[in-house]
């Protein structure tokens, strides 16, 4: 471990492994050595008559006394999962619980793969993963920081290596499938290839005295599960537990099926969570959500319509339905694929005269004489669909947020006879209608998002038709006639959006509405955009807008903004022409990072002044490129800090991409080798300095002065910039604005 005595490491492991067995038991399947060493004692251990393997570390005869295991036979690669049943993130600091693979090769004692849990002295971080492979000077780890006070329930989690040839890759997760932590590391010549044992223990941590309370500790363990390199784990559709049902991936084309099984059940149970694991579920029909059930999954769960499907989605009908006016829906956490680029582009209309009303998303709510109540979408991302991202009809209390949508070719979030509605901290890609729309809506709010249009034809839609929002009472349009409606539009406030690149408008308020406050929004258009470096191109059927392009978007957007909108108004804004010089890591990322400016700089001469710290105020702009003939998907973070008084930007990047595999079969005694392809994940991280301007000496401003001559007066006050004064003067109904260096 960095930061850490390898020796303390050394001395610890060898008092630990490779001493007399204190007795062989059976659990989970597998004959486990209790290890007898001077920090452990038999009465430490025991099964209970549910199953469950607890571990102990008490106070015996003065000195703590805990327990490890190693199990008798060796494994190959492979994933180890342990699973615990009690909290076990925020154990008291002397103490340490470890889940770990071991060898000894004769030449070093520690080929090691580790989950320890612990806090070594002087260290906040609680987590560490992992890899010895032998030589000492080879440790490998990272570390996480998880305070007491982290609202986090840390009971039934699982703490999982999995160790193949090419990675190894630590993770904790949470019994419905949420990722807590998790880490990769990619290096093969260092990761061991050797069989080797599966381990834990319940020890003090480095030998030393224990938890300073004198408390006893307890773990309890209530399953392990090792599955062989390659092997695909033992599906299991549905699981329950409690509130909770768990579904995983079957393979089939008609998920749905058992999506809904789960939600009927919860919600003929009084109501409960829904939870999708990892993995792609192909739906040729309907999920039907239902009241007082909670649909979530992991980031990387992904809903998507089958390309074998019929033109099922139209009508009332969405990819995510209700045929009941609900109460207390949440829909949150993964992801929907309308996959249009896979099916027929007439599949978006319903008739000849209708336009991109087939394939919504999500398409919920009640009905004119019933209203639904209490909706909350978040943290989803929604993509590549012929309508609709979020359509939501006669409700109440409604609450769109956090969102991701992109190339949802009708709106991005449509409310409709909506009261009490919030539209907040979505970003969203529109591409031929409007990125957010209320029709007939009262007493609803649309603050802080971003709004990107598009601009081309994509699977039908037409170019420059797009809004950033629309706001107004419905009318006749498209084949339907929407003007009898119980509400009329009213009590609407919008501000601190941005609006970027709006083909139409970017607010289409419709005359007839009352009480509608737009206030304090940014505006970005498509020339400054080009200015500052976008390659968004022209849209085409054969070149759709994929959702990593409007993710990395985003991610620009903000650095653009905070360019566009600096006040020192000593440089022209919004113009950036970046260095797009591609840089090279591993065997299919590229990627370019540039810092063409920052906010608030300003010239004096030729020397270049910023008014706060480099690493707070740079316009950093990146992009990437994934080389693989296969390319998956493509994901980038950015870090920005100062290093030896420059700039340094790293970009972290995970690139996904299928690589050809074989599955081998025995038939009549022969083998046969069925070609595949799989996916593999590249992470890599590029990094890139640059030279810093200094910081402008910041004087202290002059107190706010009026002063009163014949009608006129000035006013002096500071902007936002330290270092620069505002005069406003006024005189006769004339205004003048002056900034001012100070100093």
């Amino acid at each position: 471990m960095k930061g850490v005595p390898v020796f303390l490491l050394f001395f610890i492991y060898l008092s630990q492994i490779g001493l007399a067995s204190a007795g062989t038991v059976e659990w989970s399947g597998i004959n486990w050595d209790s290890r007898d060493n001077p920090y452990t004692d038999p009465s430490c251990s025991w099964i209970d008559n549910s199953g469950n393997l607890h571990l102990k570390l008490e106070k015996i005869n003065g000195v703590y006394k805990g327990a490890l295991f190693e199990s008798v036979d060796s494994f190959e690669y492979g994933t180890f999962t342990w699973t615990v049943k009690s909290p076990s993130l925020n154990l008291e600091r002397g103490s340490t619980l470890g889940f770990f693979t071991y060898n000894d090769d004769g030449i070093y004692p520690l080929n090691e793969i580790d989950i320890e849990i612990n806090q070594w002295p002087g260290y906040n971080e609680r987590v560490w993963f992992v890899l010895q492979p032998g030589a000492l000077s080879s440790i490998h780890e990272d570390k996480v920081d998880y305070s007491v006070a982290r609202d986090i329930d840390d009971g039934d989690l699982k703490y999982t290596i999995e160790w193949t040839p090419e990675k190894v890759h630590w993770s904790i997760a949470t019994s419905s499938g949420e990722i807590i932590s998790e880490w990769s590391y990619d290096d093969e010549e260092a990761i061991q290839d050797d069989p080797a044992r599966a381990c834990f223990d319940l020890l003090v941590l480095n030998g030393g005295k224990g938890p300073e309370s004198g408390d006893t500790i307890e773990v309890v363990l209530s399953d392990f599960e090792y599955i062989p390199y390659g092997e695909e784990p033992e599906k299991k559709p549905l699981e329950s537990a409690g509130d909770v049902i768990t579904i995983s991936s079957s393979g089939s084309d008609s998920e749905q099926d058992t999506i809904n099984e789960a939600i009927d059940k919860m919600s003929e149970s009084g109501g409960g969570t829904v939870y999708l694991t990892a993995g792609v579920y192909l739906v040729d029909g309907p999920v039907i959500i239902k009241s007082n059930v909670h649909l979530t999954g992991d980031p990387n769960a992904i809903i998507r319509v089958s390309s074998t499907s019929s033109q099922w989605f139209k009508g009332q009908i969405g990819v995510i339905s209700s045929r009941e006016s609900i109460r207390n829906v949440e829909i949150s956490g993964f992801q929907i694929d309308g996959n249009i680029g896979n099916l027929p582009k007439s599949y978006a209309n319903s008739r000849a005269d209708t336009s991109h009303d087939c394939e919504k998303l999500i398409l919920i709510g009640g009905y004119s004489n019933d209203f639904a109540q209490n909706i909350k979408i978040h943290d989803m991302k929604l993509y590549n669909a012929f309508s609709d991202g979020i359509y939501i009809r006669f409700s109440n209390s409604v609450s769109c947020y956090n969102n991701i949508i992109s190339n949802c070719q009708h709106e991005g979030i449509y409310l409709s006879c909506v009261t009490n509605g919030l539209i907040y901290g979505n970003k969203i890609a529109g591409i031929t209608s409007d990125c957010a729309r209320l029709d007939n809506c009262q007493n609803c709010k649309v603050y802080d998002n971003l709004f990107f249009s598009y601009d081309g034809d994509s699977h039908g839609a037409y170019k420059h038709g797009e809004n950033g929002l629309q706001i107004g009472d419905a009318g006749v349009s498209k084949g339907y006639d929407g003007r009898n409606k119980p509400l009329s539009t009213k009590n609407i406030e919008v501000f601190n959006n941005t609006f970027a690149d709006p083909g139409l408008k970017a607010i289409w308020l419709h005359p007839g509405t009352e009480n509608v406050y737009i206030h304090d929004n940014r505006f970005i258009d498509a020339s400054e955009l080009e200015t500052s470096g976008f390659s968004i191109g022209d849209i085409s059927y054969d070149n759709q807008p994929s959702i990593e392009m409007s993710e990395q978007i985003f991610d620009n957007l903000f650095d653009v903004y905070k360019m566009q909108f600096s006040d020192s108004a000593y440089i022209p804004q919004g113009i950036m022409n970046p260095d797009k010089e591609l840089m090279y890591e591993g065997r299919y990322s590229a990627a370019w990072i540039d810092v063409p400016g920052y906010e608030g700089q300003l010239r004096i001469g030729n020397k270049t002044y910023i008014p706060k710290s480099p690493d707070q105020s740079a316009i950093v702009l990146v992009g990437t490129e994934n080389l693989a003939e296969r390319p998956v998907s493509q994901k980038a973070t950015k870090n920005v800090f100062m290093s030896d008084g420059n700039l340094t930007v790293s970009l972290d990047v995970k690139t996904k991409y299928e690589v050809r595999a074989y599955h081998t079969y025995k038939v009549l005694g022969q083998s046969i080798r069925v070609p595949y392809y799989k996916e593999k994940t590249e992470s890599v991280t590029f990094t890139k300095s640059f030279n810093a301007p200094d910081i402008f000496p910041a004087f202290q401003p002059p107190r706010v002065k009026v002063t009163h001559y014949n009608g006129s007066h000035a006013v002096v006050s500071t902007p936002k910039i330290d270092g620069i004064v505002r005069v406003d003067t006024s005189y006769n109904h004339s205004e003048c604005t002056e900034r001012r260096l100070i100093g």
